[in-house]
C-alpha cells in the first residue's frame, strides 16, 4: 500500500500537520 508517491505526499502532509500519517484519516489519505 506504500508507494513512492504516497510516501512523498505523506511527507508533505506530515510537515503541514506536524503529525504522523497514522494520525490522518482515510479521507485525508485519498
Amino acid at each position: 500500500m506504500w508507494t513512492k508517491q504516497s510516501r512523498g505526499r505523506m511527507a508533505q502532509i506530515a510537515k503541514k500537520t506536524k503529525r504522523y500519517p497514522s494520525d490522518l484519516t482515510d479521507e485525508e489519505w485519498e
